[in-house]
């Protein structure tokens, strides 16, 4: 049937999309299962406490945990991941110049995603929080035990997903193209029931999407709207006989 057949395209459509992601996700997951984070990067010395909404910390401030190099996308990225630095007369423009991603202040958490871009989270509804390595190490390896179990289960689910999700799109949008089946069926003289334009429309983006998939395949991830358009309708052209015309009455015998 139509749907089965767009369904299967679908698949292989989803599979090609998916499976650069789905290799770029176990290879980063190898090293982060295995790793240990916390023991490379979270400084033994440090332990952090909020206590109604106040931070005190274990060492001397303002306190710099850079940032990884091996972590750096970029030379944009901050100096520094976390700043400690709880006097209460800190400024803005101090949190400014210490070019970090995180500033921990008196009463606040201050992240900046970019120059300027600066968001303020306030610490008051925290009532009493501590944290330091060998905690932060057994929360490492809580997420890590959990990522081990769920991760595959994760791919699979992320994979229906798309398929049906892909299904869905084009089941839908083929209610519109069965009106463009329609006006070629027209100029055809191959007239159609909707039901039947219907099942053609469907038909006919399966094409489409092989031929999405091979861009994909050689670096071209999403084709132009006019590229998918015209493929739909040589295929509906293609597949749609033009009706035999009517034959000459009999000349009349003399």
């Amino acid at each position: 049937s139509a749907a089965l057949f767009l369904f299967l395209v679908s698949t292989l459509w989803s599979f090609v999309v998916l499976a650069p992601v789905a290799w770029d996700i176990l290879g980063a997951s190898g090293s982060f299962l295995t790793g240990d984070a916390v023991e490379k990067h979270f400084p033994a010395d440090l332990s952090v406490r909020v206590q109604d909404g106040i931070v005190t910390t274990s060492v001397q401030e303002p306190y710099f945990l850079p940032f990884p190099k091996d972590d750096k996308d970029s030379t944009d990225d901050p100096e520094n991941l976390l700043v400690i630095d709880t006097r209460s007369d800190l400024t803005l423009s101090e949190i400014d110049a210490y070019d970090s991603f995180a500033v921990l202040t008196r009463d606040h958490l201050v992240l900046t995603k970019d120059k300027g871009d600066r968001r303020l989270y306030p610490l008051s509804s925290v009532k009493d929080f501590t944290v330091n390595k060998g905690l932060a190490s057994g929360w490492w390896a809580k997420v890590q035990k959990f990522l081990g179990i769920a991760l595959y289960p994760m791919l699979v689910a992320l994979l229906v997903v798309t398929i049906l999700s892909t299904a869905a799109w084009h089941l839908t949008a083929s209610l519109v193209g069965a009106l463009l089946v329609l006006l070629i069926g027209k100029l055809r003289k191959n007239p159609l029931s909707y039901g039947d334009a219907y099942k053609t429309a469907v038909f006919a983006t399966g094409p489409v999407l092989i031929v999405s998939a091979v861009g994909f395949v050689i670096g071209v991830p999403v084709l132009p709207f006019h590229l998918d358009l015209l493929i739909f309708i040589l295929v509906v052209f293609l597949n749609l006989r033009r009706a035999p015309s009517e034959p000459l009455p009999p000349a009349p015998i003399p």
